[in-house]
């Protein structure tokens, strides 16, 4: 009575303990004790299908209840720690989770925004004898072969890509400079000698103005709208590599808790050799605990690796971002300063262009008071030529204007088309990370049942715990053997670990030197850059002054022309005055009419010379449109030509059997006419022909009816298509073979020959 109460206590305290996983184990050793409590003649019986290694039940060594108790308690003990290491593996196996998406989403960013192709190293050698270690001591499937970035490759896509960027941007500037020189020097070309022209010019440049600061305008918005994206791609990349910085530190706790837990695990072996007699059965299942947890801290210590290199990846793009980002905000400040210089070149040359206004204005005054009606006349038809030619001027900027709008169109369609793909993959990834978190959790259940079904084996295997005791001699051998491969083990781990810490430690190293050399080679391209950008600053100020040097040399032309024809007023008055202005006046008007004529002699001359050129050209152009024409239409006999090579010969000997069987112009003939079309390809005049021979048609012996004369039928150009025979030279199109020896038996020649001819043979 007293033992039984004493196991009930016993029980109730290991209840109270957390011992749920061990109640078959704890009823089995109440049935023991029990047993044990009665006549000392009783002993218990053998477990079947095992040997006992006493020869006599007497020699067996009893345990006590107390033994017993203590022995459950430890179980116990051990049960509720490999509990919490199992907690704490699955929370690190949540945590990896975490990262392993967190390195996907970074993945993704890096090659659907930022447009990089992920390159991945060689994989890295692992040594043999490790592997089997971990495959004997586990029943896992081998890891796959870890994957390393490859930073130098990425790093020389996205240089080789921004460096193309680079170029177009410049080349963009250089064809936007040499555009406005064009302008400028057909301004000058174009400049008229009235006020009419000089306002028709002024509105050609009032356009070409406006055209060119709208794609000035253009190309600042595409600029800021690329140093938004750049924004946004910056903090999400600081966000990432916070994310990353913080999978990395906990990592690195992780690795530290394993080291802990190893230790703790060779504490744990040096007390188990002091107690081998209670522990003979878990002594197993702790070594497969052991090296399930040394699996996992080489996984972690790999994965802590694989963390390093993305820290050094994420760090070498930070950088590459942050160099990009100076070069675009240089290049923005270029594009401000040549705004800059556009607007105050606009100011001078509407400066120019008033004082222009107002010298023409009092050289018109001073002519009309000398123009006859004749020299208005001529005057408005130099006039309007000259507002023709400008305004065919205009239309060609104007249409220039239009397929620029157009491009700038195309350009936004393809930046929305490239947004809107951006979204739909950041949606498919969504979908796909919630239903990797849906499998996650699957397995997370699933391997909950295995834990589940893991403590009903423990405690079968307690339960054979009995049976175990009598093998104990044997099993403190095999103990001993087994403690010494563990103390190995753990040696050969604790010596991995150094030499992993070593390789971080070498391997920061080599990053410290990258990121040195980084540094500057950045430097180095800095200093490139702002010498381009002062080479060109020097370029913009020389051709500034030249400029400047152009319009003061026009301001003082413009000036002496005014003192002369204010010395010429001067003249004119006198001579008014003095009664001899009758006869210069004559004189000056016959020199200005023979000038005019001079000039609208030359001007009928270019004109001629513009007909006969655009004459030239029309005529080119219609020669071309012939050829054209030509090369269309043999393109077309040969691709029918190249058709028919695939044609079953069978087949269309038994379509032409039924065609040539039905009654000529009836509903079966000429149901059997397109698939013949088909079969030979026809042309669209050889199926009018057909067709109006079938209408014709009234009956059989109508073949005969209408006389046609023969068809002189050439062979089209040989085609380069190997064949066995020639083509035969009445047959249309020259590319089918002919009939065989055994298809000709019975067909005589003329009726072989009729389908090729126009008249009855």
């Amino acid at each position: 009575m007293k033992k039984k109460e004493q196991l009930e206590k016993g029980l109730a305290e290991m209840k109270e303990l957390g011992m749920g996983g061990l109640t078959k184990g704890l009823s089995f050793l109440r049935q023991k004790s029990s047993s044990y409590g009665h006549l000392d003649e009783e002993k218990p019986p053998l477990p079947t299908g095992r040997t006992s290694s006493f020869s006599t039940m007497a020699d067996k060594p009893k345990m006590s209840y107390d033994e017993l108790l203590s022995l459950s308690m430890k179980l116990t003990k051990q049960n509720r720690s490999i509990k919490s290491q199992m907690t704490t593996a699955s929370d690190k196996l949540f945590r990896l989770t975490e990262v392993e998406a967190n390195y996907n989403a970074l993945v993704a960013f890096v090659t659907d925004d930022i447009g990089l192709d992920i390159a991945f190293e060689p994989s890295t050698e692992v040594d043999d004898a490790q592997v089997a270690t971990e495959a004997a001591s586990t029943d896992a499937p081998p890891l796959d072969a870890e994957k390393v970035l490859d930073t130098t490759a990425m790093r020389q896509q996205y240089h080789s890509r921004d460096a193309a960027r680079e170029q177009h941007v410049r080349e963009m500037e250089t064809l936007y400079v040499q555009e406005i020189a064009s302008l400028k020097a057909q301004l000058e070309q174009l400049r008229p000698a009235s006020p009419q022209d000089e306002v028709s010019s002024s509105e050609a440049v009032v356009s070409s103005d406006a055209t060119l600061r709208f794609e000035l305008e253009t190309l600042k918005s595409s600029l800021a709208m690329e140093r938004r994206l750049r924004d946004e791609a910056d903090k999400t990349w600081q966000s990432k590599l916070s994310e990353s910085e913080a999978a990395k530190r906990s990592l690195q706790d992780a690795l530290a808790k394993a080291q802990a837990t190893a230790t703790s695990l060779a504490t744990q072996l040096a007390a188990a050799e002091t107690t081998a007699s209670s522990y003979a059965a878990d002594i197993q299942a702790q070594i497969t605990a052991n090296a399930q947890r040394e699996e996992t801290l080489s996984a972690l210590k790999r994965e802590l690796q694989n963390q390093t290199q993305w820290t050094q990846t994420i760090d070498a793009l930070e950088l590459n971002l942050q160099q990009k980002g100076a070069d675009m905000d240089m290049l923005s400040q270029s594009v401000v300063r040549l705004e800059a210089e556009v607007a105050a070149k606009s100011t001078e040359l509407a400066t120019i262009s008033a004082k222009l206004a107002t010298a023409e204005r009092e050289r018109s005054q001073l002519q009309d008071l000398a123009d006859t009606a004749m020299a208005k006349h001529t005057h408005l038809e130099a006039e309007l030529r000259d507002f023709q030619g400008v305004a065919n001027a205009k239309s060609q900027l104007e249409a220039e204007s239009t397929s620029l709008r157009a491009e700038l169109a195309s350009a936004v369609a393809a930046v929305l088309a490239d947004a809107r793909k951006n979204w739909s993959e950041q949606n498919a990834l969504a979908t796909r990370l919630a239903a990797e978190n849906q499998q996650y959790a699957e397995t997370c259940a699933g391997h909950a049942a295995e834990v589940a079904q893991l403590q009903q084996q423990l405690a079968q295997l307690k339960s054979r715990f009995n049976a175990l005791s009598d093998e104990l001699a044997e099993a403190k051998s095999l103990l001993q053997t087994q403690t010494l491969e563990f103390k190995d083990a753990l040696t050969s781990s604790m010596h991995e670990v150094a030499t992993l810490q070593a390789q971080v430690a070498t391997q920061e190293t080599a990053f410290h030197d990258m990121q040195a050399s980084l540094t500057a080679s950045a430097a180095a391209n800095l200093q490139a850059l702002q010498a381009a950008h002062a080479a060109e600053v020097d370029r913009l100020e020389s051709d500034a002054r030249a400029k400047s040097k152009l319009a003061r040399q026009l301001v003082l032309e413009k000036e002496e022309q005014v003192a002369s024809l204010s010395a010429q007023l001067t003249q004119l008055e006198h001579d008014v005055k003095s009664g001899d202005a009758d006869h210069r006046r004559i004189f000056e008007l016959a020199n200005v009419q023979a000038q005019r004529d001079a000039v609208q002699r030359s001007r009928d001359f270019e004109v001629a010379e513009l007909t006969n050129a655009v004459a030239a050209k029309q005529a080119e152009i219609e020669s071309l449109k012939a050829q054209i024409k030509v090369m269309e239409d043999e393109i077309a006999v040969l691709v029918r030509t190249e058709r028919r090579e695939g044609v079953n010969m069978e087949y269309l000997k038994n379509v032409v059997v039924q065609f040539m069987s039905f009654r000529p112009g009836s509903s079966q003939q000429a149901k059997l006419i397109p698939v013949l079309s088909t079969l030979l390809q026809f042309s669209p005049h050889d199926v009018d022909e057909v067709r109006a021979a079938t209408k014709r048609s009234t009956a059989w012996t109508s073949w005969g009816v209408e006389k046609k004369p023969i068809k002189t039928l050439v062979p089209p150009p040989a085609i380069l298509i190997p064949r066995t025979k020639g083509p035969r030279p009445g047959s249309p199109g020259g590319s089918e073979p002919p009939l065989e020896p055994a298809r000709q038996g019975k067909v005589p020649e003329t009726q072989r020959d009729a389908p090729y001819a126009t008249t009855p043979q």
